[in-house]
């Protein structure tokens, strides 16, 4: 089983983001084959696609993405000199952000005290 999954289940029970890459196709020469995955967090990294500036790139998106909103993406790479690789084939690769379940607040009542609670936990990033 790869090194990725048992970093996924470790992730959820600390409660820490991480964006599951995956290699969706692979035509022609390139580094690992479709299916292959690695797991991004803002520190580390589990596995691997392969290497080089197609990893180094893929790292560099997923922790990019740690830091917005945005859900699952697909990005092309020819795998060529514009990337600085010289494989020569093209890969589709997804990134799925996973990010740990939001706290929820039942707030109730109007009243100075909760306009004041909204104004604080509405800046809090949790």
């Amino acid at each position: 089983m790869g090194e990725w999954l048992h970093a996924l289940v470790e992730l959820e029970n600390n409660g820490e983001p991480s964006v599951l890459v995956t290699v969706v196709t692979a035509r022609g020469s390139t580094p690992r084959e479709a299916g292959c995955k690695m797991v991004v967090t803002r520190e580390t990294q589990y596995d691997t696609i392969g290497g080089g500036n197609l990893e180094f790139t893929c790292v560099d998106t997923a922790r990019k993405m740690l830091e917005g909103t945005q859900g699952p993406v697909l990005r092309d790479f020819p795998l060529g000199p514009e990337l600085g690789q010289c494989c020569g084939g093209h890969v589709s690769v997804m990134f799925e952000p996973l990010r740990p379940a939001l706290t929820h607040i039942a707030l109730f009542g109007a009243g100075h005290i909760g306009r004041a609670l909204v104004g604080l936990l509405g800046g809090l990033r949790v």
